[in-house]
């Protein structure tokens, strides 16, 4: 049977791996990125505020909460898809900090421009 997964030291170099390709893109490129995952939050942010406004005296709090969630959850698939930066998925780079394999300076030039890009939007 073939093996469908990676162990968790194989998961850890393979981030690290990512780490070291999300480093090396320059900045204009990481700006654009930054500030598309601030629009695709947004977007699913506004979507889920008018799917759920009034939902409530409907269907309740636990069944809109969880319509809420579905929705939102359509932000984060744009993310990934479309190879958007977080701030949240660029703080697996202090593995590759970790190992060694990245330098502080880069650490920190990616930790800080997509807040910064996001913010834009």
């Amino acid at each position: 049977m073939a093996k469908n997964f990676l162990t968790p030291a194989e998961t850890a170099q393979a981030f690290i791996g990512v780490g070291d390709y999300k480093t090396k893109m320059p900045v204009p490129k990481i700006i654009v990125s930054s500030f598309l995952a601030g629009a695709y939050i947004a977007f699913a942010a506004q979507l889920m505020t008018t799917v759920t406004h009034d939902m409530v005296p409907l269907f309740g709090v636990g069944f809109s909460s969880f319509i809420g969630g579905c929705v939102f959850g359509i932000a984060l698939v744009l993310v990934l898809v479309a190879g958007s930066d977080l701030f949240t998925g660029n703080t697996l780079l202090s593995m590759g900090w970790l190992n060694g394999n990245l330098t502080t300076n880069q650490v920190q030039k990616k930790n800080i421009i997509p807040p910064e890009g996001g913010l834009i939007c």
